[in-house]
């Protein structure tokens, strides 16, 4: 009897400890699982952030250097109010004598 109850006793510890193993395996494979998941979303919300950020700049960009034109091509049309190009002057005396 005492070589069964041995045996069972044995058989118990081996299963607690198949078991054991088991369920660490599978903590492991979801822990692996999970940290995946999570690199993949925050990847997702940075490369989102960086889109919006680039957009956003390129339209700023874009609106300054159309701003730039214009002012590019009011100075072409009205460069007698600013004296002659060719000329190298004194902005500032040029600017309060035609004031």
């Amino acid at each position: 009897m005492s070589g069964t109850r041995l045996a069972t006793a044995h058989l118990r510890a081996i299963a607690v400890l198949a078991g054991t193993v088991v369920f660490a395996g599978a903590a492991a494979l979801r822990y692996r699982s999970l940290e995946r998941s999570a690199i993949d979303l925050w990847r997702g919300r940075m490369e989102t952030s960086a889109e919006a950020t680039r957009q956003m700049l390129q339209t700023w960009l874009e609106e300054h250097q159309a701003d730039n034109r214009i002012l590019a091509q009011e100075a072409a049309a009205n460069w007698h109010v600013l004296g002659d190009p060719g000329q190298p002057a004194n902005v500032a005396e040029r600017a309060s004598s035609s004031v």
